[in-house]
């Protein structure tokens, strides 16, 4: 089976070209506008997606199987100061890869999304069928993608997709752990650097909110698991011929000081909290329902633990941050 990849330089796109390349009888075709920083037996086209007839030229000639879309912007901050460009990229470039898909009979496609689509959800778990709120450009960008695959598949009867509104990944491979975008680094790395000296201190924004220990709480999940969720959406896509959207997520809360904390005991450094204002439209708390992976997935999160997560996060990334 072939499978492209777009987004093959970024962080989760490169965990992906890493984890399947380990998987027999799979071929992989990697594209993205910015040259790979790890060595790949594989075929990788470098060029800008935007450019349609190019796009559509080389679905023709490669004849994937798949596509997982991991192309577009993803740093928030960046998207607030630059709308025009996050749509035009995040949503123009998705539009011309599913067309391209359908002139060329590509039947199946994997869309990470995010959860930041919920917005600010009252659920205590967050099921799919939540309705969409999402309140910064980051997050409607992925629900008019999520949008426009549904309505095409609709109307194309054999154009199949599955939808990952991916939670809080962290984590790395030890040989890719550098691949993360470091103007938009997770809490775990941010409080390892704190633990090594890097930064002085853990700004945590804001400490009065309605949970139990006032700081905002999310649901983080290891790109083991992210990675092991994914190749089940392709089988599930390639063995049932059908449409469907899943949290990627561990349904386990943990709140940002709790990361700190966890952090100090990993390292046995003590870890330095400098507590800021709290930030307009913050995700107060975002945990998932995974029920539904589990039951059509035949998937479950290895770990859930954040202390273990932590701790094997730590190993590989103390001496690479």
């Amino acid at each position: 089976m072939k499978i492209l990849i777009t987004g093959a330089a970024g962080f989760i796109g490169a965990h992906t070209v890493n984890y399947l390349s380990k998987k027999d009888n799979l071929t992989l075709i990697l594209t993205d506008n910015r040259a790979l920083t790890y060595k790949t037996k594989h075929d990788f086209h470098q060029f800008d997606l935007s450019n349609k007839d190019k796009l559509s030229s080389f679905l023709t000639d490669t004849k994937p199987d798949l596509v997982i879309h991991y192309a577009s912007l993803v740093d928030p901050r960046y998207i607030e100061d630059n709308p025009l460009k996050a749509y035009l990229i995040n949503v123009g470039i998705t539009m011309n890869l599913i067309n391209a898909c359908i002139k060329n009979n590509v039947h199946n496609f994997i869309y990470p999304s995010s959860s930041a689509v919920y917005g600010n959800n009252d659920s205590q778990f967050i099921s799919e069928d939540e309705s969409m709120s999402p309140f910064n450009v980051y997050s409607k960008t992925k629900e008019i993608c999520e949008t426009m695959l549904k309505n095409v598949s609709s109307s194309n009867g054999n154009f199949n997709y599955v939808i990952l509104r991916m939670f809080r990944v962290v984590g790395s491979y030890k040989e890719l752990a550098n691949t993360e975008d470091q103007n938009f680094l997770n809490p775990i790395r941010i409080a390892i650097m704190t633990a090594t000296g890097i930064n002085k201190d853990f700004t945590i924004n804001g400490k009065d909110y309605d949970t139990e220990d006032g700081t905002v709480e999310r649901d983080y999940i290891h790109i083991d698991d992210v990675m092991e969720m994914q190749y089940a959406s392709i089988k599930y896509l390639m063995e049932n011929n059908e449409s469907n959207v899943f949290n990627c997520a561990t349904g386990v809360s943990t709140s940002l000081l709790g990361i700190v904390k966890s952090i100090s005991r990993v390292s046995g450094v003590d870890i330095n909290i400098n507590y800021g204002p709290s930030r307009e439209n913050e995700y107060i708390r975002q945990v998932a329902d995974i029920s539904k992976a589990k039951k059509y997935l035949d998937w479950h999160p290895k770990i859930t633990s954040i202390d273990v997560m932590c701790e094997s996060i730590y190993e590989i990334e103390r001496n690479t941050c």
